[in-house]
């Protein structure tokens, strides 16, 4: 089930990848579909590779994936910008990360007790 509900959002994201260039713009998609598939996309398939690595079972706490929601959150929207122009801040952006990771919560990631 992890797997299919993973699947749906990789189509999504190449859907909507597809939409953009295509010249579709919708602006709520267009602004923040991205970041809210980051955490469900991302996080599953590094867990999946990091157990390959090291066979011991993954166990994400909820201040674990807080910290990795923070990390990410201000490297995207803090440190990127300034780095590189292309990027923008937006504080917004910090909304849809938050519900992608806590769908990863409930759907995606092994919890603990």
């Amino acid at each position: 089930m992890k797997f299919f509900i993973w699947s749906v959002f990789v189509l999504i994201f190449f859907a909507n990848q597809l939409f953009e260039y295509f010249g579709g713009r919708i602006f709520f998609l267009f602004s923040y579909l991205d970041d809210f598939l980051f955490f469900p996309i991302v996080l599953p398939l590094v867990i999946k590779i990091y157990s390959k690595i090291n066979p011991s079972s993954i166990k994400l706490t909820n201040l674990d994936l807080f910290f990795i929601y923070l990390f990410f959150s201000v490297l995207f929207e803090f440190i990127f910008p300034l780095l590189n122009p292309k990027y923008t801040c937006d504080l917004w952006d910090f909304i849809p990360y938050f519900f992608g990771i806590v769908f990863c919560r409930f759907f995606l990631v092994s919890k603990t007790s």
